[in-house]
């Protein structure tokens, strides 16, 4: 559905990816319907959907499509009937409030989709992970009373440090604050920074058990946005901090400004119902609080939502993300306990990062237990609970005798004893598993059987394509005694570090037959010796079933590779391929120009082995 079911948008970036879908109809002359199989042609109405349905927990950043408005015969109902028949299916069963509870939506929908818990095939973090990360490596030492997060996104790609530490000391010194292990580990996390300084993570998405601490986290993150981010970004700063109730959003600041804020000369404090803020008045940098429903016209820096379950999505997605835009290093923080009755906001920005989305701009920091953990386990107490002591412990066992007893929690704010326990102490969100586009475009153990290949000293073709900002993969194939053609890739962050490593192939012993890379490319000078190639997505999907097809390709499972291989997803209508994912492609095209060429190179040469 759409963003508001007009074709105005209700965002700039919304009414820009219109604009753009509308230019390449007028120029292609169609473009494949996202909800259908067949094909949208100029003079059709319609509109830009969500690939995932908001209703279901999508929002912008899922994905958008061009969609039929309305029914079209041999292709699909129109986003407009579907968007409708969702909903109406979602008010028969509505909770609560008017909103849709989890019955609701199991029974709402077909047999197989009923809601699931979050994290139930998501691989869990693995600590190992982190070993070799410089500013990590103080924190692999977990103590006793703490636990690791059972799902935690790693290392940015590009990440060459973090601010983090720097803030956890001066905590120490100015706010005589002492972090937890757990709240050490995000701080450093959700500040990674890159070589050139910018921040790594534009969303946070921060979820664990009821009184862990998680206001320490927001209070240190907010105050280092006042403190440090001016002379970091050379930018006025405004600290946009919401909740689900004002009560809630004050509390961080109100410690803040009573401890450490009132003594600094530069610095007022506001407490007032209409003005609560934090004011430099040298910079006129400022952390203010305000209304979930006041977030929108802000040059906002850092937004903050505390308690998020209970806020309305829309609230993000048009209003506060927007205030965001063209601003150095910006940050959203969605910080939340699970709930039964949460909007669609935090269920789907968690689901959405455990399905591998955004993966180089949302950085997830969850602790909860099992999806199929005992509610009366201690274990599963404690893997919720980023951090544990005795009185802990004790809270929650009589949290978990009073459910027992069928005694409602005021403050879990659920008819249901059990299931309220189960979301506030154990932290288990229960969401619609996020529905991909289309179907993978090779078959995934097909693939993964194909992870054999060892690279020797065969003759070689080397191939480069990019992905501009987000990277340039080399890919090497080599001919082997068996006739199949063996294929790596690597990925460089920038083109004249691909350059430098194409150069590299080129001058060694071992002959190369070929060197390829994207039209493009060639036009820098670091790729001037290389055979341009035009290559369209499609046609790297077409190239590379061929080579499974024909038992012609292996791989030495790169990363890289590994990755794009498994993220696309095609749809085919009318005997044509169409892409409908949206993650790189660049290592896909590198390995299939690569390994043609070279295929087509042992087919004319006999005699190579």
């Amino acid at each position: 559905m759409t963003s508001a079911l007009t074709n105005n948008g209700s965002t700039r970036a919304w009414r820009k990816i219109r604009a753009q879908y509308e230019a390449a109809l007028n120029m292609l002359g169609e473009l494949p319907c996202g909800r259908g199989t067949g094909t949208i042609k100029p003079g059709d109405q319609w509109d830009l959907g969500h690939r995932v349905d908001r209703a279901l927990g999508g929002s912008d950043h899922d994905g958008l499509w061009p969609e039929h408005a309305t029914e079209t015969p041999g292709c699909c109902e129109g986003n407009r009937n579907a968007g409708a028949r969702l909903g109406n299916q979602l008010r028969r069963f509505s909770g609560p409030g008017g909103s849709a509870g989890q019955a609701g939506l199991s029974a709402s929908l077909s047999p197989g989709s009923s809601p699931s818990q979050v994290g139930e095939d998501a691989p869990v973090f693995d600590p190992a992970s982190l070993e070799g990360v410089p500013w990590l490596a103080d924190l692999l030492d977990k103590p006793a009373d703490a636990a690791w997060p059972r799902h935690m996104t790693p290392v940015h790609p590009e990440a060459v440090g973090s601010y983090g530490w720097s803030l956890i000391e001066w905590g120490r010194t100015s706010q005589k604050l002492e972090p937890r292990w757990w709240q050490k580990l995000a701080l450093v996390r959700i500040l990674e920074h890159r070589e050139d300084g910018s921040l790594c993570w534009p969303e946070v998405v921060l979820s664990c058990s009821r009184r862990s601490g998680k206001s320490v986290v927001v209070r240190l993150l907010a105050l280092w946005r006042l403190v440090f981010a001016p002379r970091l970004f050379v930018e006025m700063q405004l600290i946009v901090h919401s909740a689900s109730t004002l009560k809630i959003a004050k509390e961080p600041m109100r410690y803040a400004g009573l401890l450490w804020a009132r003594n600094q000369d530069h610095l007022k404090v506001y407490t007032n119902n209409n003005n609560y803020a934090i004011e430099d008045t040298e910079g006129g940098h400022r952390w203010i609080v305000v209304p979930p429903d006041a977030t929108a016209g802000l040059d906002t820096c850092m937004g903050i939502v505390d308690e998020a379950w209970k806020c309305d999505p829309q609230v993000v997605d048009d209003d506060l993300e927007p205030s965001l835009m063209e601003r150095v290093s910006p940050q959203l923080l969605l910080v939340s306990t699970a709930h039964r009755r949460a909007t669609s906001l935090m269920r789907g920005r968690i689901s959405g990062a455990l399905a591998g989305q955004d993966a180089d701009r949302s950085l997830l920091l969850l602790w909860a237990a099992a999806p199929d953990a005992e509610p009366g386990d201690e274990a599963a107490w404690r893997s919720a609970s980023p951090y544990w002591s005795e009185a802990r412990e004790d809270t929650i066992r009589r949290a978990y005798e009073k459910a027992l007893r069928g005694e409602v929690d005021p403050e879990a704010d659920d008819p249901d004893p059990m299931e309220g326990f189960k979301a506030q102490y154990l932290n288990q969100w229960r969401v619609r598993k996020v529905r991909l586009p289309g179907t993978p475009a090779v078959d995934e153990d097909d693939w993964l059987s194909r992870g054999v290949y060892e690279p020797g000293g065969g003759g070689r073709v080397i191939a480069v394509e990019a992905a501009f900002a987000d990277g340039v993969c080399v890919a090497v194939a080599e001919v082997l005694p068996d006739g199949r053609v063996g294929v790596s890739v690597e990925d460089f962050a920038t083109a004249p570090a691909a350059a430098a490593r194409a150069a590299e192939l080129l001058s060694g012993e071992v002959p190369v037959w070929g060197y390829v890379a994207g039209k493009s490319l060639t036009r820098d000078p670091g790729f001037e010796d290389a055979e341009g190639v035009q290559g369209q997505s499609r046609q790297a999907v077409k190239d590379l079933r061929a080579l499974v097809r024909d038992d012609a390709l292996v791989h030495d499972r790169s990363p890289v590779l590994m990755e794009q291989v498994e993220g696309l997803r095609v749809k085919e209508a009318r005997g044509e391929v169409q892409v409908v994912s949206n993650g790189r492609i660049d290592g896909v095209k590198a390995a299939t120009w690569a390994a043609t060429r070279a295929r087509e190179f042992a087919n004319a040469s006999p005699d190579i082995y």
